[in-house]
């Protein structure tokens, strides 16, 4: 799972979405971003976060977000990421990326479970590798959906939700 923390003093919401070393922070409007080496984003500080992130309910955790809430901020991130390394989002990015993220959910499962190298991590390194794991192929997936105009609510609803009855819930 994503970490966020907010200071309310600073009017800053730190992110931190993966595990690694920092080797560069970049800007971009009211955003920071802590990379690695490869130029994966470790973490993301949002400045004047209560003008950014718009709800103070959601700074502080008193209510969820929505699917569709979820989907823009995701959109929002995904759009400065792409700008300031100059990638082209097309359907088989987006397809590929998917792709790539499940291996890397794989990969961190696997570590955990005590089936693949641990490079030195510890259980709770790679416990919040997989939720970061987790999180970016959720991300990915909600990316992909809206390029494709695709309304997840209501494909769950048609798919998956169209089995419970009242008495399941």
């Amino acid at each position: 799972m994503i970490d966020m923390t907010y200071d309310p003093d600073a009017d800053a919401a730190s992110i931190r979405v993966a595990v690694g070393k920092v080797a560069e922070t970049a800007e971009a409007g009211p955003f920071a971003y802590d990379m690695d080496e490869q130029g994966r984003v470790l973490g993301i500080e949002v400045l004047a976060a209560s003008k950014v992130l718009a709800s103070d309910s959601v700074l502080h955790g008193r209510r969820s977000l929505t699917l569709a809430e979820i989907g823009e901020r995701v959109k929002a991130v995904s759009d400065i990421y792409a700008a300031r390394f100059q990638i082209e989002r097309d359907e088989l990015w987006h397809l590929g990326k998917l792709t790539e993220e499940l291996g890397e959910l794989n990969a961190a499962f696997l570590q955990l479970a005590g089936r693949g190298r641990t490079r030195g991590y510890t259980p709770e390194e790679l416990r919040r590798n997989l939720e970061s794991e987790a999180a970016d192929l959720l991300a990915h997936l909600l990316l992909f959906a809206q390029q494709q105009k695709i309304d997840l609510e209501a494909a769950l609803r048609n798919k998956w939700f169209s089995y419970l009855t009242e008495e399941t819930g």
